[in-house]
């Protein structure tokens, strides 16, 4: 939102009125484009309500899940553990941090047996070069 979106409100409304329209505004923006899986949109929308809310647990939440959706998942971590510190027993945000952590295992023992695929395969190679010189000898 730029600043003269916020004049369609009127300059004389009370400034906390404006900024309480504003988070709102963006936390819906944020959803919409979360439905849409439009990632970037909604983290930055989310983004932008938090300027106008820093504790603002759904703004949080929405941040969280497209930060998580764009692989960048310390930024996720980071708006969870902020969402944690105001709702310790948020459900949606304790499912979204279990995800985050199940999939990053997963991703971890993916990595993992692809190297142990990679090293398996050098040592086969070696092998094989070891009995062939073996048998020019």
């Amino acid at each position: 939102m730029e600043e003269e979106d916020v004049k369609i409100v009127g300059e004389k409304d009370d400034p906390e009125v404006v900024a309480s329209m504003m988070l709102q505004l963006n936390v819906n923006i944020s959803i919409c484009y979360r439905k849409l899986a439009k990632w970037e949109a909604s983290r930055e929308a989310a983004n932008k309500a938090l300027q106008f809310g820093p504790k603002n647990t759904k703004a949080l939440f929405c941040s969280a899940i497209a930060s998580f959706n764009l692989k960048d998942y310390y930024e996720a971590d980071k708006k969870l553990q902020t969402l944690f510190e105001i709702e310790p027993n948020n459900h949606p945000a304790k499912k979204l941090k279990n995800e985050m952590k199940d999939y990053l295992q997963k991703s971890k023992q993916i990595e993992q047996n692809m190297y142990k695929q990679m090293f398996s395969r050098e040592q086969d190679h070696k092998r094989k070069l070891q009995n062939r010189n073996l048998r020019w000898n």
